[in-house]
């Protein structure tokens, strides 16, 4: 118990912290927000937590340019790593399991040539009581509707219905030595 009550301590001390070195563009309501992570906003990107918001330790959240918007209720947990060049907004009570990735960009391809600076980009939405499950990938413009479960593992490259149970199913293939 004393631990779990010192973790939030530290949580809510260094969002205080990021608070300060971020004064105009990280948003939130005093007292609701314990972010145990990295924060790194840049290019008048921006972060807004619309109410409660939790995060366990080792997330972090690599704003360059992006909106970030979190929805009342919302939980990481450990590991998840969010970069936002364009928007990312995460509805209400919604929770992020543990190593979930989350891009709102990815870099573009001319001529089979990866362009390292140069990137295509497109909104993330993720609705509201949304569960996303250990390890899985949310790429650029992908919606996923409320109340939707993605299982462990995943990578989400389209939209998903509200109300879904998302199951990524992967084939392998065993070669024999002949």
């Amino acid at each position: 118990m004393l631990i779990k009550v010192l973790g939030r301590i530290y949580a809510f001390l260094l969002t205080m912290v990021y608070k300060c070195i971020y004064p105009f563009a990280f948003h939130i309501v005093p007292f609701k927000v314990f972010f145990n992570g990295i924060l790194m906003i840049a290019k008048k990107g921006k972060l807004t937590c619309e109410g409660s918001f939790v995060s366990r330790s080792g997330c972090t959240i690599n704003i360059y340019g992006g909106q970030v918007c979190i929805k009342n209720g919302v939980t990481f947990n450990r590991g998840v790593f969010l970069n936002s060049q364009l928007s990312v907004e995460i509805g209400e009570d919604s929770f992020i399991g543990p190593n979930v990735l989350i891009y709102d960009h990815d870099h573009s391809i001319v001529d089979g040539v990866v362009k390292k600076r140069d990137y295509v980009q497109a909104p993330v939405v993720i609705g509201d009581n949304v569960w996303i499950g250990a390890n899985s990938v949310i790429l650029k413009g992908v919606t996923i509707g409320d109340r939707t479960i993605v299982a462990a593992g995943s990578i989400v490259s389209k939209d998903i219905p509200a109300n879904t149970l998302f199951i990524q199913k992967k084939v392998s293939t065993y070669l024999k030595n002949k």
